[in-house]
């Protein structure tokens, strides 16, 4: 018989670490901004339009879907708020 296993109450008092990076509001909000004001812009535009790194605009993108609006890509891979193509 397996007996009880007293936990410490203070070792459940610390939330939980987030995996995901930090939410960057400016970044984020910048380039929502952007792609409101020139519709149909690729990402690879948008990173030297904003001097983003190529390799971090894709979890930028998933910010702005996550905390703002939806984004849709047309067939040339231009970038649109969704619903305002």
């Amino acid at each position: 018989m397996l007996g009880r296993i007293a936990i410490p109450e203070d070792d459940f008092s610390a939330p939980p670490k987030s995996v995901s990076r930090r939410f960057d509001r400016a970044r984020a909000e910048a380039v929502r901004d952007t792609i409101a004001a020139n519709p149909g812009i690729t990402a690879a535009r948008l990173c030297h339009k904003l001097g983003i790194d190529g390799g971090t605009i894709d979890s930028i993108l998933r910010t702005v879907e996550n905390n703002y609006t939806l984004l849709s890509e047309d067939e040339r891979g231009g970038l649109h708020l969704f619903g305002v193509i």
